[in-house]
């Protein structure tokens, strides 16, 4: 493989960043009209309203495009626990994905795009063609409200933001009471107080109060414990 002092590939890059102002959102959206001039066209973040989370959950089918193939990055995703002793996974992560689907009867079209608004600043678009306003409008409301619930997940917040996490809830559905070190009568007082919190919830909701309750116990490592 020999130097090429014309290379395509670092020219492109060159002439797209260096432009006056990197915004994926407006280059994609005028591509989409030139080529769909007559069809409905809906920008959707996909930050509290992810398509393809709501597919995978099983609520419609998500069909990849088999004439234009995706743009994909391989990535390494460090595992949940180190002490498992697992490797960790490879996934890929989409960069631009061109989709067809149904929804009440209507199909759409969707293109995925993770782009820029500026040079900080990150976005995961979903370009829906397709249908009409409301339906779309329908759609959204249907894939946000199921966002918002917990599906055998858990929030947490992890560089900067928050994020669901099922691994997390896996671990945490194999946690035991008989793991945790503590003098039985403060362990037994702990577990009562929290059974109990788990079953009042209907006298939350009666008293208008927020359903929640932190519990903080302050424990040592197993392996600095002194005999």
């Amino acid at each position: 493989m020999h130097n090429d002092h014309n290379d395509i590939a670092k020219r492109e890059f060159q002439d797209h960043s260096t432009a006056k102002r990197v915004f994926s959102d407006a280059v994609v959206l005028a591509a989409l009209r030139k080529q769909y001039p007559n069809v409905h066209l809906t920008l959707i973040s996909s930050s509290n309203c992810d398509l393809r989370s709501y597919a995978a959950a099983g609520f419609f089918n998500l069909v990849p495009d088999v004439v234009e193939e995706a743009i994909k990055r391989r990535q390494y995703n460090a595992p949940v626990r180190r002490l498992d002793g697992k490797k960790g996974s490879l996934q890929d992560e989409v960069i631009f994905a061109k989709y067809t689907f149904t929804y009440q009867d209507h199909e759409m079209t969707m293109y995925y795009v993770a782009g820029r608004d500026g040079s900080n600043v990150f976005t995961n678009t979903q370009f829906v063609l397709g249908a009409n306003a409301a339906v779309v409008d329908e759609l959204i409301l249907a894939v946000a409200e199921w966002a918002n619930e917990l599906h055998q997940e858990i929030w947490v917040f992890d560089g900067g933001h928050w994020r669901k996490s099922t691994e997390l809830y896996k671990s945490v559905q194999k946690a035991s009471w008989e793991d945790v070190i503590l003098d039985p009568a403060t362990k037994e007082a702990i577990r009562d107080d929290v059974m109990q919190f788990f079953a009042s919830r209907k006298r939350y909701g009666k008293l208008r109060v927020p359903w929640k309750r932190g519990v903080i116990v302050s424990y040592l490592p197993c392996g600095s414990l002194l005999e």
